[in-house]
């Protein structure tokens, strides 16, 4: 009786893929099954595990369900709005974003008929959020282009802030050992710990360097 109860019905997607032939009804109760307990949307299941392939399973869902089936490869994946959905999201729901008009975000998917992705979706960017049908193992390649493409576009920028952190530091340092040997009335005249503090190949970030200077002095006085 146990086992009866852990059984899932076919439903969504996978009971249009048992009517039309493409999976037997206990193979598909047997892939919900095992891609609940994997956490993985069922459609990234049925490609991963070679079930089916992931062209079979788009034309099934666009003619069962009357949605359009897009080519992902087609996309300029520097334009997706990667900033309005968590990444998080995007790889937990294998989802997506491709534009945005007005108050609806447009989200690629391989299973139009997982509302728990676009509803998480929409609670979490406070918009309308209709799915755009897409072959998975598209998706799945488009996915990975976009969060590699944002961690390094975040790491370069990550690098240039501490970039500018230590260029910062370092004329502070400077500063710090000049300030030692300049005295109250040099303070007075930003050119005079110019002079003091610059060589002629160096007149860089000169106002840094007055104001550092004049900073630490007051702290080691």
């Amino acid at each position: 009786m146990g086992s009866e109860a852990a059984q899932i019905n076919p439903a969504g997607l996978a009971r249009r893929l048992v009517q039309d032939g493409l999976l037997s009804e206990t193979r598909a109760q047997t892939a919900q099954t095992e891609a609940a307990g994997r956490r993985q949307p069922f459609v990234q299941y049925l490609v991963e595990q070679k079930v089916l392939d992931s062209h079979s399973i788009a034309l099934a869902a666009s003619e069962a369900f009357g949605v359009p089936l897009l080519d992902l490869a087609a996309v300029e994946l520097l334009n997706v709005p990667m900033d309005l959905i968590d990444a998080r999201l995007v790889q937990k729901h294998r989802a997506l974003p491709l534009f945005r008009r007005g108050n609806r975000l447009f989200v690629a998917v391989s299973d139009p008929t997982n509302d728990r992705a676009l509803d998480e979706i929409r609670f979490n960017t406070d918009l309308s959020v209709s799915a755009v049908l897409v072959e998975d193992d598209k998706l799945a390649t488009a996915i990975n282009k976009t969060l590699q493409a944002q961690d390094s576009s975040l790491s370069e920028l990550a690098d240039a802030e501490l970039g500018e952190v230590a260029e910062y530091v370092s004329v502070f340092c400077h500063a710090n050992e000049v300030a030692e040997e300049v005295t109250e009335e040099m303070l007075m005249n930003r050119e005079t710990i110019l002079e003091f503090y610059l060589d002629e190949s160096d007149q860089k970030d000169n106002g840094l360097v007055a104001n550092n200077v004049r900073l630490a002095f007051n702290i080691n006085r």
